[in-house]
């Protein structure tokens, strides 16, 4: 697995993203700095849908011990690359990774 980073700006009018979390959870691990921003959530299935809503987004740790938090991501982490190291062993948290494609709105 390696870390890819989400370098193409999402904001640009016109384009459409497409994010899809295609990987397995990772228990017991947090990917770390490619931090985007923390929140408080409920649960997980909020902080997935924060990561949907966050243009940047590409991946998140949940951290689920008594306090919901968020961990909103601009990378994702896969096997041998030189950020493979970002990714932690944590025993508080769950990381998350996703696909993303863009497309062109006509």
């Amino acid at each position: 697995m390696r870390v890819r980073i989400a370098s193409q700006s999402l904001l640009s009018s016109g384009h459409c993203r497409n994010l899809r979390f295609t990987s397995a959870p990772i228990y017991g691990h947090r990917l770390n700095n490619h931090l985007i921003r923390t929140i408080g959530v409920m649960n997980e299935d909020f902080c997935e849908v924060q990561c949907y809503l966050e243009p940047n987004c590409v991946s998140y740790n949940f951290k689920n011990n008594g306090e919901h938090k968020c961990d909103l991501n601009n990378a994702t982490y896969e096997h041998d690359n030189e950020h493979s190291g970002d990714l932690k062993e944590n025993d508080n948290y769950v990381y998350r990774g996703a696909e993303v494609s863009m497309k062109f709105k006509s």
